[in-house]
């Protein structure tokens, strides 16, 4: 049992994606499906924990961009406002379809991951359309 855990913790190290690497992929996903992306990362380095969760949480927000949301423009901005970290996706699209209403795999999937960090996840349509996902993680909490 103790050799299976360890093969699994490993495997999973190899499965964190970087926040970086990330961005750079969504532009270019983003570009491909003629969405117009605005990419904003106003942070530093950020402790590993915090680097993997905010790119499952641009990944997540991207896929459901093209996916579902028809958008023409995209905002991803990632900030530090005091001791929290902060991912915000956002589109002008038509915004979740009834289907990815509250409990969507992903985002549920996003929402565990944040709280095992002392994290939130909020999701849901903007004020003028669109949809707009917000991860905040505490800063010290995700080290």
């Amino acid at each position: 049992r103790a050799a299976l855990r360890e093969v699994r913790e490993a495997v999973a190290g190899y499965r964190q994606p970087a926040l970086a690497t990330e961005l750079a992929g969504v532009r270019e996903l983003l570009a491909a499906a003629g969405v117009e992306a605005r990419i904003e990362q106003a942070v530093g380095p950020l402790p590993p924990a915090a680097d993997a969760m905010l790119a499952w949480a641009v990944r997540e927000g991207a896929t459901n961009v093209v996916r579902h949301g028809r958008a023409r423009h995209c905002l991803i901005r990632i900030a530090r406002a005091g001791d929290t970290i902060r991912a915000e996706i956002a589109d002008d699209g038509r915004g979740a379809p009834p289907a990815a209403a509250p409990g969507g795999n992903g985002l549920a999937g996003l929402a565990e991951r944040a709280a095992a960090l002392g994290g939130r996840v909020a999701a849901g349509p903007r004020e003028g359309g669109g949809f707009q996902l917000c991860v905040e993680l505490p800063a010290e909490r995700a080290r």
